[in-house]
């Protein structure tokens, strides 16, 4: 690994650990909040309208919510895996 190599490595672990603190700072109201952010941007999507089937991972604490997002899909009758 040359010079350039391990400076992008040290800014990406960098960059991996700012976001990680903030995400760990945000409240149960701002998670819930861009929760819903999220699940209003994915779903005007053009790529998901009109899915029928869409693989979605089950966020943990501290990740984006997808709880709402699985929610509205399920409800129109999407299979969510």
């Amino acid at each position: 690994m040359d010079a350039s190599e391990r400076d992008l490595v040290l800014a990406k672990a960098a960059l991996r650990r700012q976001v990680r603190g903030r995400r760990t700072g945000r409240d149960d109201h701002e998670r819930a909040r861009l929760a819903i952010g999220l699940r209003d941007v994915v779903l005007a999507a053009p790529l998901v309208a009109g899915a029928r089937t869409i693989a979605c991972y089950v966020s943990l604490r501290g990740e984006p919510g997808t709880g709402p997002l699985r929610d509205a899909w399920r409800a129109v009758g999407v299979r969510v895996l």
